[in-house]
């Protein structure tokens, strides 16, 4: 499960990746299949969540990151195939929390998933992953794309690799570092 908090409108963004484990933690009952937001009141308690559009396909274990109005969500695991993806969508997120319709972009070089993702001064990035299967291979590989204005994005790029390959890591950056 990836938590995304868009302070824009004081809106909380929520990814379910779409696949059902033993054992999830539901948000809002039980393990839901696309993805749901809730405003963020005040006092700090959430409102009802609200089911938005669903991806185009399902799919666990994403990159997901919102940023300049957009959520934008890379490669995973396909649900039911098994299979890694290299997909990448975005959907521009609405003044009132929901978001428009998904759009599939440039695909990743490489497949991945349990990647980081992150943006900074308008590029993604995609941080490390696995490249097969159960997490047998994971990856140092850095990539980046520019992010353009309308939710799209440019190719991607392969930048310095990682001292050491890493999976499901949380990746922020401060500053200009990741």
């Amino acid at each position: 499960y990836k938590v995304v908090v868009y302070d824009r409108n004081g809106v909380l963004q929520w990814s379910e990746d779409g696949v059902q484990y033993p054992g999830c933690i539901s948000m809002p009952q039980s393990c839901p299949t696309g993805q749901v937001m809730t405003g963020i009141n005040a006092d700090g308690t959430i409102s009802a969540w609200v089911t938005l559009n669903t991806l185009p396909a399902t799919t666990a274990e994403t990159g997901l990151v919102a940023t300049n109005g957009y959520l934008f969500v890379t490669g995973g695991v396909v649900a039911g195939a098994d299979t890694i993806a290299s997909t990448v969508y975005s959907a521009k997120i609405i003044a009132d929390g929901t978001i428009s319709s998904w759009s599939t972009l440039n695909t990743l070089p490489a497949l991945n998933r349990s990647m980081g993702a992150v943006a900074y001064n308008s590029y993604l990035f995609v941080v490390g992953g696995c490249s097969v299967g159960l997490c047998t291979t994971t990856v140092s590989t850095v990539y980046s794309a520019q992010i353009n204005g309308n939710g799209t994005i440019g190719n991607w790029q392969t930048l310095s690799t990682l001292p050491q390959p890493i999976y499901s890591a949380g990746v922020t950056t401060v500053s200009g570092y990741i």
